[in-house]
């Protein structure tokens, strides 16, 4: 378990725990850091939770298991960008010098109660940006899918 000098950072860690404990989900706990995978309808889905103590910040981040080529760096930022555009709640992001695509809920918690509705619909959410466009980042990066033809069947 992480120290917070915060105590509202302190309460929403617990209350990510005990969500998790009531649903039986299996994760680990370091320094802080909540992790949690699933089985998605093609890959793999790892989310990590992390509580910024000091700017009173909670984030749920999910990295898509895929390598992102050099060469494809620029479809993948255009795909992304279009599925950006799309979401209600989060964002995929590239970062670039490491060729890995993350998607990232955040919830501030400064002077208001986290309780577990908000818990389950952040991830309830990563689950299901993560699940219906990892496949399509894949084929992006793979040269299965050309981007041009997924940014104009997605945004129509």
């Amino acid at each position: 378990m992480a120290e917070y000098t915060n105590p509202n950072a302190l309460e929403v860690y617990n209350t990510i725990k005990a969500y998790l404990d009531e649903q039986e989900y299996s994760y680990s706990d370091e320094d802080g850091k909540i992790s949690l995978g699933f089985k998605g309808k093609d890959l793999s889905i790892d989310m990590n939770w992390v509580i910024d103590d000091r700017r009173e910040v909670l984030c749920l981040t999910s990295q898509i298991p895929v390598e992102i080529p050099e060469d494809k760096v620029i479809d993948v930022i255009a795909a992304i960008s279009a599925i950006n555009y799309k979401l209600v709640l989060g964002s995929f992001v590239l970062l670039t010098g490491q060729g890995k695509v993350w998607f990232n809920l955040t919830a501030a918690f400064r002077e208001c109660a986290v309780g577990t509705e908000l818990i389950k619909d952040m991830l309830d959410c990563t689950y299901s940006y993560v699940d219906e466009y990892n496949d399509k980042i894949e084929a992006i990066a793979t040269g299965e899918l050309d981007a041009k033809d997924f940014i104009n069947e997605l945004l129509g």
